[in-house]
């Protein structure tokens, strides 16, 4: 008897884990229109995070939420600073769908459930940047531009332009800050967003910022860092100005701060112990190292 009353909490918790039950995909949130059909009215949907940590000025807004499925109309905004979800988890949550300033959105969430975690995001939609800049199927959806000359480097409030020959399209900081070099082409990925009546891609990390027309040795060139391993400040050579960043193995950016050619110098001390690899990102091309921390 006491095993079976010690197995009991273990069981409420998994029927309550498994209690929500779908009542809409989220392309029946966005009902293939302008401003969603069911304004104001409860869903409950299953989706992957495909970004996440969504700031304004007010803090942590909320993640983008896609259709396992993935393809037009199937990604949306979630307005909600209580959930912390990481990209690549399934969820399911239950909230009110609103339209914010014309971007549909679900808010007020009541119930939030993890399905699963570590899942591989489906790849972005390649759109063209006249596309993206007037795209309403693809509000909320995880989209990229290719070979996007950057036209605007700062456009004010972190924003900028590009343009692949088609029209311009552009890109914020809703996410991550990026540092744009005007008359560099980039490869350009994450959802894309509607607010203030534009169209624009929220770029999440470095990696969703990539320049192109580098060659592969340019890629492989050596950083010099020292002293490694490092506790704490470590030095190192610029051959170039452009964005350092700082991954861990598993691709997450730790840091990002911009340089100019020379030595610099960046804090390790508030990383955890392990691997990072450092990489300088140019227009000269890119150079990284391995730097151990202890």
């Amino acid at each position: 008897m006491k095993k079976l009353y010690t197995l009991l909490p273990a069981l409420a918790l998994l029927i309550s884990a498994h209690a929500q039950t779908v009542t809409h995909t989220i392309m029946d949130v966005q009902g293939m229109e302008f401003s969603s059909p069911i304004v104001d009215q409860p869903v409950t949907v299953e989706g992957i995070v495909t970004a996440n940590n969504m700031t304004g000025t007010a803090g942590v807004l909320g993640y983008f939420l896609q259709d396992l499925g993935g393809g037009p109309w199937s990604g949306v905004f979630v307005y909600d600073n209580t959930q912390a979800p990481e990209i690549g988890d399934i969820v399911i949550l239950s909230g009110t769908v609103a339209e914010y300033f014309d971007c549909t959105e679900i808010l007020d969430i009541t119930e939030f459930t993890t399905v699963s975690s570590g899942n591989t995001v489906s790849d972005p939609i390649v759109l063209a940047t006249g596309t993206a800049a007037n795209a309403e199927p693809y509000e909320g959806v995880f989209v990229r531009v290719e070979n996007a000359e950057c036209t605007v480097p700062d456009a004010d409030f972190g924003q900028a332009y590009f343009d692949d020959g088609s029209g311009e399209c552009m890109v914020d900081d809703f996410a991550y800050l990026a540092e744009w070099t005007e008359g560099v082409s980039y490869n350009i990925q994450g959802p894309l967003h509607y607010s203030y009546e534009e169209y624009k891609i929220e770029v999440r990390n470095a990696e969703d910022a990539a320049m192109v027309g580098l060659t592969e040795m340019d890629r492989i060139q050596p950083l010099t860092a020292w002293p490694n391993p490092t506790a704490g400040e470590l030095r190192l050579e610029f051959p170039a100005a452009g964005e350092l960043v700082v991954l861990g193995l598993d691709g997450k950016l730790a840091k990002s701060q911009r340089v100019q050619a020379g030595q610099g110098v960046i804090a390790m001390d508030g990383l955890t112990v392990g691997l990072y690899i450092v990489e300088l990102r140019s227009q000269a091309g890119v150079y990284r190292t391995r730097v151990s921390k202890h």
